[in-house]
């Protein structure tokens, strides 16, 4: 089943007997497309899918790959890591346990928060600008396909929808992600550094998932 959170649908629950049983989907993950058609909304998905004869493609951005590329890209190398859930992990340096830093990932933002240890040296701003940043990034990507195009948009920076409303290309969602990070950077609202981990980030987690 899903669940649509800040504009992004969001897989809640995978049955035990289920299409996606035996799959690398996870709770949590994001949903962008089925079959090639835009998750807008929960009945759309659902739609789609009762469609489906044979396999599925899915594009997914797995939550918990992108919160371990964060901690990758933006925690110190001094702090060892210890993943205690996939939206939890605990840092510590050497064998020093007794003063452990929880690193917490909301399910529903996605972004990160110390607990426990607050008063660490450890900074997570860098982090949850990206993150919002980038799940800002999905949100527009899947509202551009509820929207109708105004004006023609320059062919080499648009991506194009059939009239049934499928896309043409089944990672769209995600190309049109890259193109509004590549817009932000142009903007000024992404620095180099913020640009190359966001894109880095978006990269390594968007994927296409068959059963």
């Amino acid at each position: 089943s899903f669940q649509k959170l800040n504009g992004i649908l969001r897989v809640e629950g995978i049955k035990e007997a289920g299409i996606f049983a035996e799959t690398d989907i996870s709770e949590g993950d994001l949903c962008l497309s089925i079959n090639g058609v835009p998750a807008i909304s929960e009945n759309v998905a659902m739609r789609a899918l009762a469609r489906t004869q044979g396999n599925v493609a899915l594009l997914l951005f797995p939550m918990a790959n992108f919160w371990r590329s964060m901690v990758e890209l933006t925690i110190e190398t001094k702090y060892d890591r210890w993943w205690k859930s996939s939206s939890e992990c605990v840092l510590f340096v050497g064998n020093d346990n007794t003063h452990p830093i929880n690193l917490v990932f909301s399910q529903e933002t996605g972004l990160c928060t110390i607990q426990d240890n607050t008063d660490s040296d450890v900074q997570v701003k860098t982090m949850n600008t990206i993150i919002h940043r980038v799940m800002k990034l999905l949100q527009q990507s899947i509202q551009s396909y509820i929207s109708t195009p105004k004006k023609k948009r320059d062919s080499s920076r648009s991506l194009s929808v059939s009239p049934s409303g499928k896309l043409q290309n089944p990672s769209d969602v995600y190309k049109r992600a890259l193109v509004k990070l590549d817009e932000m950077r142009e903007s000024g609202r992404f620095s180099e550094e913020e640009y190359a981990r966001a894109k880095r980030a978006l990269t390594e987690n968007a994927i296409n998932t068959a059963n």
